[in-house]
């Protein structure tokens, strides 16, 4: 594997590369879906062939040797007769063996550099297999990356809905008890007990979307199914972006673009190895072997050999139906179409660039804002909780106050990780999100 264990790139958010007992940063996470997720594996297997093919060997560089031995035995009944008088002979169980032996050794000397081509496309198609493996782990690293933002979101908005959900539990109360003195209709508690139950109901379905991600996770990180960790906190830092320093990056070193460089110079040396099948073929040969036959019917009764033998074949194709002509076609029209797969993938690129960017510079925008409306909501939730204790304000204008808090402290949660997750494409689309160690 071209890609052994790899780095990481989430230092650029600032987040620490630990795991604290039974909480996971998201490093730890994604060091587990690594190590143990079976995308990952299959591709590093895969990729594992592909560099086992890459040998001279494989690309007909190396000479080709062979043992080769046999032997046979026959008894028989024979007759022979001869020509100029010679006397007939008849042999009841005439014996006739043959054992041979030799080392035998091929060498192709030129067959138009097809050759060298050959080792050079396996070489590519080892790089091929090293960022296809790369675009698994991205593909992995990334999904991982949003259900852990999922789920450290979810886990904020948890902690607001217990907190709305204890503020729901106290009006109740006090509208039970005022209801029982008379001081407060029916009315305003049972809309006070349908809100504590809204708000159960909303705090449970949070709860059932925390389970289902980490189920999630678990089969990423190839472990039990209802393995429990909670999500560590962690301080999170946007790093500084820009926008042109991206589409730099990405168009050099995006894996797609970096892919459709790979398959089209493929294409042209399958041209190449294509266009080598015109030319002659010159292959030398050469062996040592040894031979016993002994005849028992024959005049010659027994024949022994030992030595050497060369040869030299030359090959020189002159036609077979435009095989040849059609393959070196199809290799051109190959390397067109993979020029404009690769100038289709530019404009993708750029453009998911584009959006990640925009919808980054939105969230983070939104962040801002929402950081101030959470302030504000604060101030008037404590404000509305002290005129609501003497009775200033009704218990609907109560609950406005609260509800106000929990959407701006949800979206607040919203804004924060899905800029972080924008951040992550963004490096993503620029080839940073892990780094390589051969």
């Amino acid at each position: 594997m071209k890609i052994k264990y790899l780095l990481i790139s989430v230092w650029l958010l600032g987040v620490p590369l630990t795991m604290f007992g039974q909480g996971l940063t998201v490093d730890g996470v994604i060091t587990k879906v690594l190590k143990n997720n079976f995308d990952v594996k299959v591709a590093d297997l895969d990729n594992d062939i592909a560099t086992n093919n890459a040998t001279k060997g494989n690309a007909g560089l190396m000479p080709s040797v062979q043992l080769n031995t046999g032997g046979s035995y026959s008894n028989n009944n024979t007759e022979l007769k001869f020509a100029g008088g010679i006397p007939n002979t008849n042999v009841k169980g005439a014996v006739n063996t043959n054992y041979n032996a030799s080392l035998a050794a091929s060498y192709t000397i030129f067959n138009g550099f097809a050759n060298l081509k050959t080792y050079e496309k396996l070489q590519v198609v080892e790089e091929i297999s090293d960022e296809q493996l790369r675009l698994t782990l991205e593909n992995a690293i990334i999904t991982t990356i949003g259900l852990f933002m999922d789920l450290q979101r979810l886990n904020q908005d948890k902690a607001s809905l217990r907190h709305n959900l204890d503020l729901s539990s106290d009006r109740l109360r006090r509208l039970k008890k005022a209801n029982e003195l008379g001081v407060s209709t029916s009315l305003e508690y049972l809309n006070a007990k349908v809100d504590y139950n809204n708000d159960s109901v909303s705090l449970l379905n949070v709860v059932n979307q925390i389970g289902t991600i980490k189920r999630q996770l678990n089969v990423l990180m190839g472990q039990p199914i209802d393995s429990e960790w909670e999500p560590q906190e962690d301080p999170y830092l946007l790093p500084s972006l820009s926008l042109g320093e991206i589409l730099i990056d990405a168009m050099r070193n995006n894996v797609n673009l970096v892919l459709a460089d790979l398959r089209t110079k493929s294409s042209e040396l399958d041209a190449d190895i294509a266009s080598a099948n015109i030319m002659p073929k010159v292959v030398l040969t050469t062996g040592y072997g040894f031979s016993n036959s002994q005849n028992g019917a024959g005049i010659v009764l027994q024949q022994n050999t030992l030595g050497l033998n060369a040869g030299l074949n030359v090959t020189l194709p002159i036609y077979n139906g435009g095989k040849i002509k059609t393959a070196i076609a199809n290799s051109m029209i190959q390397m067109d179409r993979n020029e404009l797969v690769k100038k289709q993938s530019e404009l993708v690129v750029e453009k998911e660039v584009r959006d990640h960017w925009a919808n980054f510079v939105h969230y983070r925008n939104l962040e801002k804002l929402e950081t101030e409306n959470v302030a504000v909501a604060t101030a008037r939730l404590d404000r509305a909780t002290e005129s609501y204790k003497l009775g200033q304000i009704t218990s609907l204008e109560y609950r406005d106050a609260q509800i106000g808090l929990l959407v701006a402290q949800n979206r607040l949660s919203a804004a924060r990780f899905e800029s972080r997750k924008e951040a992550y494409q963004l490096l993503r689309l620029q080839g940073k999100l892990l780094n390589n160690n051969s």
